[in-house]
């Protein structure tokens, strides 16, 4: 915000939230980035931001996926 002037859209909060829960899942099997053991952690470990306890499927995709809709 105090860069750019506004707030994060919903498509840069969504690549953030992704961004940083592959990492975080790579920071707990450390020294490896192998993906079987790097997609493991990810499905379960839920992710607490703009969607609470939300949690990766085993196709990758977050579920559930709870959005806001306004028009």
């Amino acid at each position: 915000m105090d860069k750019v002037g506004h707030h994060a859209d919903h498509d840069q909060a969504g690549l953030y939230s992704a961004t940083m829960h592959y990492l975080k899942a790579i920071d707990g099997h450390r020294p490896t980035d192998e993906a079987p053991k790097v997609m493991a952690q990810m499905r379960a470990t839920p992710v607490n931001d703009s969607s609470p306890d939300a949690r990766s499927a085993i196709d990758g995709r977050m579920v559930p996926n709870d959005l806001y809709l306004s028009r």
